[in-house]
């Protein structure tokens, strides 16, 4: 691309400081301004959530193993042929992208 139209480059004006209202109403000039103020306060909530999410799916998956386990154990554990297959296609594909991705 070849740019035949050359202009000098114009700086950005200079914006007098703007007057803002600080807490007692009055302005507060020069462009000192008041500060912003972050809480976490409600976030309580959402970590008390997340927490519980967290020990019941802790609890849902050692009774998934315990079964499986027990399943094991038995004899009675039948996994799917077509599932397994899928996942072990699955997993050799991602090794193979993941391998021609390091040897670029």
């Amino acid at each position: 691309m070849k740019v035949t139209d050359i202009k000098s480059v114009i700086g950005p004006e200079r914006i007098k400081p703007q007057e803002a209202p600080t807490s007692s109403g009055a302005p507060v000039v020069g462009g000192s301004r008041p500060r912003d103020r972050v809480t976490v306060d409600g976030a309580r909530p959402a970590e008390v959530a997340v927490s519980a999410a967290r020990r019941s799916a802790g609890a849902e998956r050692s009774a998934r193993l315990d079964r499986l386990e027990a399943q094991v154990r038995s004899g009675s554990y039948a996994p799917d042929p077509s599932r397994v297959a899928e996942q072990l296609l699955s997993d050799a594909e991602i090794d193979a992208r993941m391998q021609a991705m390091l040897t670029r």
